[in-house]
């Protein structure tokens, strides 16, 4: 006894102590570093450029699930990005192309035996990709990055399976997370697992639990699973878009192998207006929980706007895409129902009508505002 509070007394005056190893295996770090190889390769090959964004912003994020870690002295608070998100898209609406980083992110309050505050985040982007062009594209590189750790073990991944977010509920938890209430979602949780935490108050939250603990754990058992299609409520920074029923749903992914989440992923939202408001709805939810609510980012929702307030006709947007205006005009009516120049101005009448009718600034203004030359053009 006395010598064990010998040592323990001696390790606080000298500050040392005997848990000093670091945690990785020489193994583990030579397996990250032929990862990153893999990876480095794969974007080279696509023609992706790897970029670096600062880790630290001016802004925090608004995501209710997310908690950002704040850095004071310089002059206001900053924080640990939670992500390199908001940085690579403002990169993207200056006209970067494909890009892809490796970066180091911060989340508090994520600490467990799969999670850790800080953590490297495989983050990239693709131009004019669709949620099935992303799914393929996702799934190339995965299978490129799991080929020698599987083989190793004996356990060669199967083929692709797409599973909608709807699908994998009925068939796992045996509720609909399209239909099914709030009472009826409890209910699945309770027939699946028991006694359930304190918490569960709203309808995405169950949803969530319920994917975590129920649903989750079953996919991609010898292959990957992507689960997409998801509710249009849990569409964070996702487009929204019809399924097969007519149903209004979130065009986002996740990838899952062993039960375990690798990778998510959207066609992203580029509509400034419905960024804010769903910014606004994050803001509603953390005050509602009691969290903070942190401004939104400013140069990000601006970067979102960029296309929209200085090209207004069908040429710009197909010089931008590569690609001659009749390929996107043929490609926006098998997207949406509509012409490409139907589709840029409602658009454009709807916030030039916002205002107009919310706003003193004259014609002229609100036209300059728009990106128009003159007046007369709006």
């Amino acid at each position: 006894m006395n010598a064990q509070m010998n040592a323990q007394m001696n390790a606080h005056r000298t500050g040392r102590t005997n848990d000093w190893r670091p945690t990785a295996s020489l193994e583990a770090l030579r397996l990250r570093a032929g990862l990153m190889d893999t990876v480095r390769a794969y974007f080279r090959e696509q023609g992706v450029l790897e970029v670096e964004t600062p880790a630290l912003a001016a802004a925090a994020v608004t995501d209710v699930h997310l908690a950002s870690l704040e850095v004071q002295g310089m002059g206001g608070p900053r924080y640990l990005h939670t992500s390199p998100e908001y940085h690579m898209k403002r990169l993207l609406a200056a006209g970067c192309g494909d890009i892809w980083q490796a970066a180091r992110v911060f989340r508090g309050e994520e600490l467990s035996h799969r999670h850790n505050v800080e953590f490297t985040l495989l983050e990239w982007y693709r131009v004019g990709f669709t949620l099935e062009n992303l799914v393929n594209d996702i799934d190339a590189l995965l299978r490129r990055c799991l080929a020698m750790p599987r083989a190793a073990q004996g356990a060669p991944l199967g083929p692709i399976r797409v599973l909608s977010h709807r699908a994998a509920f009925l068939e796992h938890a045996d509720v609909d997370s399209q239909t099914a209430t709030l009472e009826q979602l409890l209910a699945a949780a309770e027939l699946h697992l028991g006694t359930l935490p304190s918490g569960l108050q709203d309808r995405d939250t169950v949803l969530d639990f319920l994917l975590g603990m129920v649903v989750a754990p079953c996919l991609g058992r010898g292959e990957i699973t992507y689960l997409v299609d998801w509710p249009a409520t849990q569409a964070a920074l996702a487009k929204l878009r019809p399924a097969a029923d007519g149903t209004l749903v979130a065009a986002r992914v996740e990838a899952y192998v062993d039960g375990l989440e690798l990778c998510n992923g959207f066609e992203e939202l580029t509509d400034a207006t419905e960024q804010q408001e769903r910014f606004e709805r994050d803001a509603a939810r953390r005050t509602a929980a009691g969290l903070p609510v942190p401004a939104m980012d400013a140069r990000f929702l601006a970067a979102l706007e960029r296309s929209f307030a200085s090209a207004h006709d069908v040429a710009s947007y197909a010089a931008a895409l590569d690609c001659s205006t009749r390929t996107l005009t043929r490609a926006c009516e098998r997207a949406t129902g509509r012409s490409a120049t139907r589709a840029i101005d409602e658009r454009v009448v709807p916030e030039a009508k916002r205002l107009l009718a919310h706003g003193e600034a004259t014609a002229a203004a609100i036209s300059a505002q728009l990106g128009f030359s003159e007046p007369t053009q709006l």
